[in-house]
């Protein structure tokens, strides 16, 4: 039987479930309590993780584009509906049958004016989270640019060994210096830009969701980055040569 806190638990997620059923998000077929204590059976969607995806290596740039605006657009709709996820990592998103994104184990959810339970999954915490601050829209939005920043370049961009399970404590706290492109030189200049905006690491110089999701749906055409500054501009200490051998 769940503990009196695994139940509480189990309730915010069945609660948060219920009011971000829609589009993106994995549904909630029942929740109940039986002899055992209480339950949830969640809808199964069939298809591969992100996880288990990233693994054959880098993903073209127009699906990684499609996926980061679905998840964007989904996030934004949590976030508008007053609930954060709590745990954006790429073994919590599945691919459906027909390729679109769905967000899965909502365990860790909870309110926005609400301190979450967990911290979520170390090597997607934003620097603000790695230094001790709480959840927050703004910190999702990193977690989605650390997910695509992998899927787009084949690897985890703050892991020595590019694997997610090996980026140190506290790594988020020096930030991302480098773009995808960096790793894989197919990465298009309008991917390249908005995952720099995601991993702006001021939050509050983040981008809306929202604006996120439409600019990586339409793709606008590369000239569109014209009147933006470069978001990787100030991080790039080394010369690209040099930062193309670090990480080989």
């Amino acid at each position: 039987p769940l503990s009196p806190a695994g139940a509480a638990r189990l309730e915010v997620e069945a609660r948060a479930l219920r009011s971000l059923a829609g589009p993106g998000v994995q549904a909630l077929v029942e929740a109940g309590e039986d002899a055992e204590g209480p339950y949830l059976v969640s809808e199964l969607v069939p298809g591969a993780l992100l996880s288990e995806r990233v693994l054959g290596g880098p993903l073209e740039d127009l699906e990684v584009r499609r996926i980061g605006a679905a998840l964007a657009a989904t996030l934004d709709r949590i976030h508008r509906t007053t609930w954060l996820h709590g745990d954006l990592a790429p073994g919590n998103v599945r691919l459906d049958g027909t390729g679109r994104p769905i967000l899965l184990d909502f365990g860790q959810a909870g309110p926005i004016d609400e301190r979450p339970v967990g911290r979520g999954t170390p090597a997607y915490l934003s620097p603000e989270e790695a230094g001790g601050a709480g959840k927050t829209p703004a910190a999702e939005a990193w977690s989605l640019g650390i997910l695509l920043w992998e899927l787009a370049a084949g690897s985890h961009p703050l892991a020595p060994d590019g694997r997610a399970q090996g980026v140190p404590e506290g790594a988020a706290l020096a930030g991302v210096a480098t773009p995808p492109s960096i790793r894989n030189p197919r990465v298009s200049p309008l991917l390249d830009h908005w995952i720099g905006e995601l991993l702006q690491e001021d939050p509050h110089d983040r981008p809306a969701l929202a604006a996120v999701a439409e600019a990586l749906a339409t793709g606008g055409g590369d000239g569109s980055l014209a009147s933006h500054d470069d978001p990787w501009a100030a991080r790039n200490s080394l010369p690209l040569a040099e930062i193309g051998r670090a990480h080989v």
